[in-house]
């Protein structure tokens, strides 16, 4: 019989010397996280996301297509709306905006950044507090959710902007795939049911799992995994129905859903993937920009093949294969969304999705390994992904996260309140395109109200929005 590993409190009360270090062992070998922990773990966590970017929660932030494209739509009268440029439906930056048009101009961007924040939040409590396969104790759980908000994952440009916070949710639709949905309580297969439900109709990570939840489905047999088969499935449906008539209709970018060749996928998987989860964001941009001819790329494609045998050989080491497969499954299928569904490159927020999933892998197989040795490496990879989340999590891309010259939104409003513009820039700012929301003016023109050139987009503050970014929204 092999020996338990001892990876994440998978160490054996005997083998565990007396003491503290004991019951620290006996702690995170526990299936559960007790609820009280639960609650402070997730306290924890939400004062560290917020001292990511405390301007963004303060002050409020409108992030590229949610305030140039969204936001306007929405206090047109809109209450629902896809995009052309983005070419797929975006349930989430939908109700994120409309709910900031209930609130004073001031204060909308502020709406969208803390709704924003709730998911990062919520991946956390998806891997503390729900039943899976795939965190089986304690020491699992709480390294999951340390290593899914201030990892690798933690991405700036995905930073609490309603934008991009749509890959948290392909990553909490990757949490529900391992659920042991038979010990859900009725609240949380409830909260677990509606969000998968907004996760699959808010972008495309988590509607591309549909298949993979019916897998799952068919082999239980259980009502409750049918049901959430039905839900992604839904999903997975009206979005495949809303992009194949944006690419009728010429709206998508062009590039998109083509094969970029294989030096292009190698140098994205190995720089953008691979290299994100082991040195995190900013090492992994290097590597890509050095990866500029073939003799690199096949040098740094050597390298991710060499980390993928040993993730292959790490799994192969876990006694339930069926989650082995499930995490293969997924990555190759995000994988392949990602790279067919991207133009320019794999990375930054495209890489989120497939790094996610290879840090669930290594946190698993670290629980989990028949083996010490396969723990052990699963281990020493779990602290290289935690390190290179942190080395960069406060200080990574400063004009992204916090206002470094940035245009300040209480003092644009102020301003068009004034009358003395009718534009107001968002981020992110000081590139090619200029982001801006566009407002009529406050004050009638001379001659009296009605006198003035029309302007399109109906009654309100709010005309028109400009799409001077046209395709920008195309992350897959």
């Amino acid at each position: 019989m092999p020996e338990p590993s001892p990876g994440l409190g998978a160490v054996t009360g005997s083998e565990a010397p007396p003491g503290r270090r004991a019951r620290v062992s006996t702690y995170l070998r526990a299936e559960r996280v007790p609820r009280v922990h639960q609650a402070v773990a997730l306290i924890a966590l939400t004062i560290v996301a917020i001292s990511r970017a405390p301007y963004v929660l303060w002050h409020g932030r409108f992030y590229a297509e949610e305030g140039s494209i969204y936001f306007p739509h929405m206090r047109n009268g809109n209450v629902w709306f896809v995009a052309k440029s983005v070419g797929y439906i975006y349930a989430f930056l939908n109700i994120a905006t409309s709910a900031a048009t209930h609130v004073p101009v001031e204060r909308a961007p502020l709406v969208t950044a803390w709704l924003s924040l709730g998911l990062v939040i919520g991946v956390a409590w998806a891997a503390i507090g729900l039943p899976s396969d795939l965190l089986p104790n304690a020491g699992a759980r709480i390294a999951a959710a340390l290593l899914l908000v201030v990892g690798p994952v933690a991405v700036p440009v995905v930073w609490l902007n309603a934008t991009n916070a749509q890959v948290y949710l392909g990553v909490l639709a990757v949490l529900f795939l391992f659920l042991d949905v038979a010990r859900l309580g009725r609240g949380q297969y409830v909260a677990v049911a509606l969000t998968l439900a907004l996760a699959g109709a808010s972008g495309l990570y988590a509607a591309a799992l549909a298949p993979l939840f019916i897998a799952l489905a068919l082999r239980d047999r259980s009502p409750r995994r049918i049901a959430l088969a039905v839900i992604v499935s839904a999903c997975a449906i009206a979005q495949v129905v809303v992009v194949q008539h944006s690419h009728a209709s010429g709206d998508l970018a062009q590039g998109r859903g083509s094969f970029r060749g294989f030096g292009a996928t190698t140098r994205d998987v190995a720089a953008w993937h691979f290299g994100t989860f082991l040195f995190g964001n900013s090492i992994a941009t290097h590597v890509f920009r050095y990866a500029h001819n073939l003799e690199r790329i096949a040098l740094i494609g050597l390298g991710a093949f060499v980390i993928a045998v040993l993730f292959a050989a790490l799994l192969a080491s876990v006694p339930s294969r069926r989650v082995a497969v499930l995490l293969v499954a997924a990555f190759v299928v995000e994988e392949v969304l990602v790279l067919f569904g991207t133009r320019r490159g794999a990375g930054g927020r495209y890489a989120v999705v497939p790094v996610a999933i290879l840090v669930l892998a290594a946190v698993h197989v670290a629980a989990a390994a028949r083996y010490k040795v396969a723990a052990g490496i699963a281990t020493g990879l779990c602290a290289c992904a935690l390190v290179a989340g942190l080395t960069t999590f406060w200080t990574a891309q400063p004009r992204t996260l916090r206002c470094v010259g940035c245009p300040d939104w209480s003092e644009q409003v102020r301003t068009w309140r004034s009358g003395r513009t009718t534009e107001l820039l968002i981020w992110p700012y000081g590139g090619k395109v200029r982001w801006s929301v566009h407002l009529r003016r406050v004050h009638a023109p001379p001659g009296g109200p009605g006198t003035g050139p029309p302007r399109p987009g109906g009654s309100g503050e709010l005309g028109a929005p400009v799409h001077r970014a046209r395709n920008r929204g195309d992350d897959a």
